[in-house]
């Protein structure tokens, strides 16, 4: 997956918070590894303030959600 535009809530996925950062060019997202041996791959993603991307492990075929961007009204789950 890769994102661009603009960060206001850190929905880029791939820098930290930054109100002013805009990015014009594709940047990969990088995802953490659930296993070090486990790869999986992305089924689904949305985002606007805030991203969701739906996985899948290859080799278990278990779904994971990975979340980030604005969590100012606990959108992301975090707890």
């Amino acid at each position: 997956c890769y994102s661009f535009g603009s960060s206001r809530y850190g929905q880029l996925g791939n820098e930290a918070l930054n109100n002013n950062l805009k990015r014009a060019e594709p940047k990969k997202i990088e995802f953490p590894k659930i296993k070090e041996e486990e790869e999986f791959t992305i089924l689904d993603i949305t985002c606007n303030y805030h991203c969701f991307a739906l996985a899948e492990t290859k080799k278990t075929r278990k779904q994971i959600l990975f979340c980030w961007g604005c969590n100012g009204q606990g959108q992301l789950g975090l707890g």
